[in-house]
């Protein structure tokens, strides 16, 4: 008689719009794993298993996030609750469960570093695949911002992560800004708020050099072309 299968894997909408929290804790660990050099952020696409934690003294329906082999955070407490509910519906043969992450930010400069942020990929239908074997979870690793390239209309476009899960957060005109300082060695690009005010979500950065190399003296204008998932296309163009 075949085996069961012994693995549940969540069904990936590229959403990734579950939160860990409790990564500050973790940072070594968490940096370990998405390997982005001094001044770069990270980018990763990994492979993450929820695991029950009932020895954790702080919250009995305690769930650890693990990648790599090491606790890298916590679902938060209200959604632990859900989860572990979702989970005693679950054949007794399923002894893992998996679902994909995303590793973003932790930037680290020569006197500052800031926290990684990891996200789940966790869908509303629930579907869960069955699975012999576990996923092969090496992580993708893309850190920093890939190239633009220059598209046959003469602007230029670059595949870019969606700071925010709920598009909602993004202004109506998916319009994109640069802004830079003197200060600064980069130009910036922030994809503008819901109420267009302040600098928004940054979304993609080029070196000073880089920017006049490819728009002179500026200023630029840019559109975001969002598509399924948190990965979208960046487009920025000479301004008039």
């Amino acid at each position: 008689m075949a085996s069961l299968p012994r693995y549940g894997h969540w069904e990936s909408t590229g959403t990734f719009n579950i939160a860990v929290v409790g990564t500050s804790h973790h940072r070594s660990e968490i940096a370990s794993i998405a390997q982005n050099p001094l001044g770069i952020n990270a980018l990763v696409v990994c492979i993450a298993y929820l695991v029950p934690d009932n020895q954790n003294p702080h919250d009995l329906n305690a769930v650890r996030v693990v990648i790599e082999g090491q606790t890298v955070g916590y679902l938060s407490r209200d959604f632990a609750k859900r989860y572990r509910l979702w989970i005693s519906g679950l054949p007794g043969h399923i002894q893992q469960v998996s679902v994909a992450a995303a590793i973003t930010n932790g930037l680290q400069t020569g006197d500052k570093a800031y926290e990684y942020t990891i996200e789940l990929d966790i869908p509303d239908s629930l579907k869960i695949y069955q699975l012999n074997e576990p996923l092969n979870d090496e992580p993708t690793r893309v850190n920093g911002y890939v190239p633009l390239s220059q598209s046959a209309d003469g602007s230029y476009v670059a595949k870019v992560w969606v700071p925010v899960a709920d598009f909602s957060e993004l202004h109506k005109s998916r319009r994109v800004e640069e802004w830079t300082t003197e200060t600064w060695e980069t130009v910036n690009f922030y994809a503008l708020n819901r109420q267009g005010i302040g600098l928004g979500f940054k979304v993609y950065e080029l070196s000073k050099r880089q920017y006049a190399e490819l728009f002179s003296n500026g200023p630029t204008s840019g559109t975001l072309l969002l598509e399924a998932g948190r990965f979208a296309t960046l487009r920025i163009e000479l301004g008039d």
